[in-house]
């Protein structure tokens, strides 16, 4: 199958198809995980945020979780949380983005978990555009992770 895939920056692109169509695998394939067989690769970007399908959650903090072995921003990391939605769930916490998250997020709902992972892709995306790297856009790819959230999230 011959797949050309170009995107602009500032450019929406949303890959749809039936499921087990190989979206996951192309996005991949973009992210440059997986070894491409045959065809060639070309890719302008140079840096990546990335929120999956399925939500890897540390044992560990609520910040720590979102911010995952990056420096602290106060600034990033507040606009993060209203970003993803997360604000008014801290409230819920015990010990609000302090509260120890269980492994595999046991103690968050599936939707709670989604928003996790797409906290951590805005918030490594807005580090990335405040580097030094002189790429204003980095490319954000976001793999079904609304699929477990809330219709009014």
């Amino acid at each position: 199958m011959d797949i050309n895939v170009s995107i602009e920056k500032g450019e929406l692109v949303a890959i749809v198809g039936s499921v087990a169509a190989g979206k996951s695998s192309l996005i991949a394939a973009i992210l440059g995980q997986i070894h491409i067989t045959s065809g060639h690769y070309a890719c302008n970007f140079k840096s990546a945020a990335f929120a999956a399908q399925d939500h890897w959650i540390q044992n560990t903090t609520m910040t720590d979780n979102i911010i995952f072995g990056d420096d602290f921003d106060e600034n990033a990391y507040i606009k993060t949380l209203d970003a993803s939605q997360l604000s008014r769930d801290l409230v819920q916490l015990p010990a609000a983005d302090n509260t120890q998250i269980g492994e595999r997020g046991i103690n968050l709902s599936g939707g709670q978990k989604a928003r996790v992972s797409i906290a951590r892709a805005i918030y490594k995306a807005a580090l990335l555009k405040q580097s030094n790297s002189g790429e204003e856009h980095p490319l954000y790819v976001f793999d079904d992770p609304l699929a477990s959230v809330d219709v009014h999230v």
